[in-house]
């Protein structure tokens, strides 16, 4: 694989991404990374980010030198509103968790206004549960802490 394009689909077929799904959870716009991949743009803004969102590794990515595998020291970072008694949060899995995140919003809204009525409660549930959204705030945290962007999430 001779250019991050390349390397960039590879990764996303790997993960069975669509171009889509994979601009949305590095919030790109879908012609960005079509354009990455087809080797019109050079360099993506936030290759941290995207090798985070494929899982692999950031030199590898950019260079296509060393292993593409996303190393397991390291790649945990600890959620800044994590708490007592909470661990870090592996940035790798928030990555993951984000892009099944996209594509379950995705697929909720190919549903028929009927079927996303009848799941709605069930919804506002989770929603309203304390715990998630405690979850999602320190995904959110590391996925920020990660991309160098400390304390934005909670903004």
């Amino acid at each position: 694989m001779d250019s991050i394009g390349s390397r960039v689909k590879w990764a996303r077929e790997r993960r069975g991404l669509t171009q889509a799904a994979l601009a949305k959870a590095i919030c790109v716009l879908p012609g960005a990374i079509g354009e990455l991949e087809a080797g019109t743009r050079d360099r993506p803004r936030d290759l941290p980010g995207l090798a985070s969102a494929l899982g692999v590794q950031v030199d590898w990515l950019a260079t296509g030198q060393g292993g593409w595998e996303e190393a397991a020291a390291g790649s945990e970072v600890a959620g800044a509103a994590a708490g007592p008694g909470r661990g870090a949060v592996p940035t790798s899995r928030a990555a993951t968790v984000g892009v099944t995140l996209v594509d379950l919003g995705a697929a909720l809204s190919t549903l028929s206004p009927l079927a996303r009525a009848s799941i709605a409660p069930l919804l506002v549930q989770i929603a309203e549960n304390p715990d998630v959204g405690a979850r999602a705030a320190q995904i959110a945290d590391a996925i920020a802490l990660a991309d160098g962007r400390a304390g934005e999430a909670a903004a």
